[in-house]
């Protein structure tokens, strides 16, 4: 094994790096809530009329504001109750249609398909931007499995952005002043917010814990999640989320620790693997063992995410239903996706920040969290990410540790040169 002397100022540098943006002021609502650059053409900027859409600017007098999902007609009227409607956004109902049909389906087993078809849309009844997360997650559904045409796929794509930048402009907007009466609706948005980030698929440069230039989009997002966690509480439990995460709470895998206090997988309490999985996890105890500022972290990680690797709750035979080597099901596999990402929210900074410095250690553990990844990729969220990861660690890799790749690549059935 080549000896690898981690660089303690490296790390510590990637967790204090921050980045910034710049906001465009001047251009229409549309590429404004898309986040992306607009030409500032009028009436129509050249990415509303490749699009096909209504482009809009603010009124010179008045900064650019996000409204509500509303009928055009009501929008012209303001908030009057007695606004007359002229037309419907037809759009918007098909999308809702498609939501309540079939992406609903994929978030879990028949015990939360209640939540996620009657109360997660009622709280985006009184909180919009959940309702555009709705709406934007369901648009990529679309564009990813129904859409027949690129151009057609590149329409759908486009509405879920809209959805999503009014959503995330309302979230910010809103998140200071978190309390228990919204708590509920933010932390579901949080959750929507990271599906999200999975549901546009595969991202040049982007492995959900790192990035090829230092900390990941969808680590910041996911993270949010625990800031609305620790100032709600328990409150959580006790509204309309409560059948979802107490559910959640009980399907968690025995063993996962929270704390500095590591478990070995030889630790006689700890969960059994599958056959082949407990001689790989030792494999990687005298790597994690060696000496490291970091050793604690890289044990810990490894600790943990043994727990994943427990015998019916990865490999579909809970009573989800599937098979005994994948999460075929959508809703099998939908079922334990907020669960198996625990992993990742409980990660310590330092190994994360390790990730980021593209530490050798830590990649080669990621790289088998890619593996349980893979058991998800009949999930239409999470379909390729595996394949992603694991060639993105082997290019960051010098060659004297691409070894430790061999098992894990052989699992998620990835080759050298293979490219998502």
């Amino acid at each position: 094994m080549p000896v690898h002397r981690p660089t303690q100022q490296k790390v510590e540098k990637e967790i204090a790096s921050r980045r910034t943006h710049r906001k465009s002021r001047l251009g229409c609502l549309n590429c404004k809530r898309r986040r992306i650059k607009c030409d500032e053409t009028k009436p129509s900027c050249s990415n509303c009329v490749s699009h096909s859409i209504h482009c809009k600017y603010a009124a010179a007098s008045q900064p650019a504001t996000t409204r509500p999902i509303e009928s055009e007609a009501a929008a012209d009227h303001g908030s009057q109750p007695d606004a007359p409607v002229a037309s419907l956004n037809l759009t918007d109902l098909e999308l809702l249609h498609n939501y309540y049909v079939r992406t609903s389906k994929t978030f879990g087993e028949a015990s939360t398909f209640i939540f996620w078809e009657i109360n997660a849309p009622q709280i985006g009844f009184s909180y919009p931007f959940v309702l555009h997360l709705i709406l934007g997650f369901s648009a990529l559904h679309i564009a990813r499995t129904l859409s027949t045409s690129q151009a057609d796929r590149e329409r759908y794509i486009f509405l879920a952005d809209q959805h999503y930048g009014v959503a995330i402009d309302a979230v910010t907007e809103l998140l200071p002043r978190i309390n228990t009466t919204n708590g509920h609706a933010l932390y579901l948005a949080a959750m929507l917010i990271c599906f999200f980030s999975f549901a546009r698929g595969p991202q040049p440069d982007e492995f959900i814990a790192f990035s090829a230039h230092g900390p990941a989009e969808w680590l910041g997002l996911y993270k949010g999640m625990r800031f609305v966690v620790e100032t709600s509480g328990n409150v959580l439990f006790e509204g309309p989320l409560a059948p979802m995460l107490r559910a959640a709470r009980r399907s968690l895998p025995k063993g996962l620790t929270h704390n500095d206090e590591c478990r070995p997988v030889t630790d006689p309490d700890a969960p059994s693997l599958r056959p082949g999985e407990h001689e790989r996890m030792q494999a990687l105890r005298p790597l994690v063992d060696a000496p490291s500022p970091f050793r604690e972290a890289y044990r810990l990680a490894l600790d943990n995410l043994s727990c994943w690797y427990t015998p019916g709750y990865l490999d579909g035979s809970s009573s989800s239903g599937g098979n005994s080597d994948d999460c075929t099901d959508d809703a099998g596999a939908g079922s334990r996706l907020p669960l198996f990402f625990t992993w990742i929210y409980i990660l310590r900074d330092d190994f994360v920040a390790c990730l980021q410095a593209k530490e050798p250690i830590a990649l080669i553990v990621f790289a088998h969290f890619a593996v349980l990844l893979r058991r998800f990729d009949s999930l239409w969220v999470l379909a390729g990410w595996a394949q992603h990861i694991i060639s993105g660690i082997y290019d960051f890799l010098d060659e004297g540790w691409r070894g430790w790749l061999a098992w894990p690549a052989e699992q998620i059935g990835w080759t050298q040169g293979e490219r998502m």
